[in-house]
């Protein structure tokens, strides 16, 4: 049961990114991108709310809270119907371009997968060593712990809201820039001393964490042709997921070279900078 949850989750996390670019483009497009991850957020939040107040009914109730997939599949159903036109244009655009990914997409795709999978990781060993440093250096409790890495994800709200702007200021530079300020936000955090330099650099790796992430999906959907974007979106949801499971092993691995959480966040905020250097390689070699 477990496989096939995560079988079907998998299926709508790729579905609900690539559906924005089946059926907007331009502006709305990325303005529809950056509300969607601001959503993600918010509707994380309020699960995760649902939880707390059913967890005294027991484990098995926890569940219940999938019960709202059927309330967001009957919403779907009653008010995004597909367009005759639309469906019409990507029945003609499935005839007269190519049924799968060329070797160049699947560079890009793969590229963009590692570059994801990257982020997603070094975002976990935040909430995994963020609330050791506070406790260890002495600057709060458990509770100061929480409620930074609550901040944190609010800021995700922030950077979803501002993400379209964002974009038509910095345009391909946008992913480079937020991969250089999550570097260095994930730098500070190792540097850290007091608590109010530790939550700058919590609330600035938020920020620029959601809106690269944001900007992989967005630059993803502007090469990748409507019809294959689906398998696109799923390979760097796989490298989302990927980094996500080895951010653990990661953090043992560079244990030798990084013995304490403070040269940790300096070591991986130098290979985030790195990261993005190649992302903008990338995106300057695709056209």
């Amino acid at each position: 049961s477990r496989l096939l949850f995560g079988l079907g989750t998998g299926m709508i996390n790729a579905k609900a990114i690539s559906i924005i670019s089946e059926r907007y483009s331009g502006n709305d497009k990325t303005r529809m991108l950056g509300y969607r991850g601001s959503a993600e957020v918010v509707g994380s939040a309020i699960l995760t709310f649902m939880v707390g107040q059913l967890l005294p009914l027991g484990w098995p109730a926890i569940f219940a809270v999938y019960g709202g997939g059927y309330l967001i599949l009957l919403l779907y159903l009653l008010f995004v119907p597909y367009p005759k036109e639309k469906k019409q244009a990507s029945l003609k655009e499935k005839k007269k371009g190519s049924a799968r990914l060329r070797s160049p997409q699947w560079r890009f795709s793969l590229m963009l997968a590692v570059i994801a999978g990257i982020i997603i990781c070094f975002n976990s060993i935040i909430s995994l060593r963020v609330p050791d440093i506070i406790v260890d250096a002495r600057m709060g409790t458990a509770t100061t712990a929480g409620t930074v890495l609550s901040l944190m994800q609010l800021t995700g709200i922030v950077a979803g809201v501002g993400f379209a702007s964002l974009t038509h200021v910095f345009k391909k530079n946008l992913l480079m820039i937020m991969c250089f300020g999550f570097g260095l936000a994930l730098a500070l955090i190792g540097l850290s001393g007091q608590l109010w330099s530790l939550v700058l650099g919590t609330l600035l790796a938020g920020f620029t964490y959601s809106t690269g992430v944001t900007s992989i999906f967005y630059h993803l959907s502007e090469k990748i042709p409507t019809n294959l974007l689906n398998l696109a979106t799923s390979l760097v949801l796989i490298g989302c997921n990927l980094g996500s499971a080895v951010s653990s092993f990661f953090i043992q691995l560079v244990t030798p070279l990084a013995p304490s959480n403070h040269l940790l966040f300096v070591w991986i905020g130098a290979l985030m900078l790195l990261t993005g250097v190649f992302a903008s390689q990338l995106l300057a070699r695709t056209k």
